[in-house]
């Protein structure tokens, strides 16, 4: 499958937006398109990797909190809860990628 991904970008106001890209027998791929001031819980997570696509966000994984960007790779521990959040002011957008077990 070949697509632009920026044409999945989907955003709510009342919080943040998980579109399915693709989804296959071991993966699935999804975009989190935050408003400021949004975050998506640790429960809603459970991804092996998140990378930025666009803006700044602030990625907890247990304890620890790291500033992101576009650019940015997440590797998640499996063990650990992961979660992130927009700060703002300006939109962010995540690719999540989880394994399906």
């Amino acid at each position: 499958m070949f697509t632009d991904i920026r044409k999945h970008y989907s955003f709510s106001p009342d919080e943040v937006v998980l579109v399915t890209v693709t989804e296959s027998a071991g993966q699935v791929c999804r975009l989190a398109c935050f408003e400021p001031r949004q975050t998506l819980s640790a429960d809603a997570v459970g991804v092996a990797a998140l990378y930025v696509l666009e803006g700044t966000g602030i990625v907890t994984m247990g304890e620890k909190q790291e500033y992101v960007s576009a650019g940015s790779l997440v590797a998640a521990d499996p063990f650990l809860p992961v979660a992130a959040t927009n700060p703002g002011p300006g939109r962010l957008v995540m690719l999540l990628i989880s394994c399906k077990q």
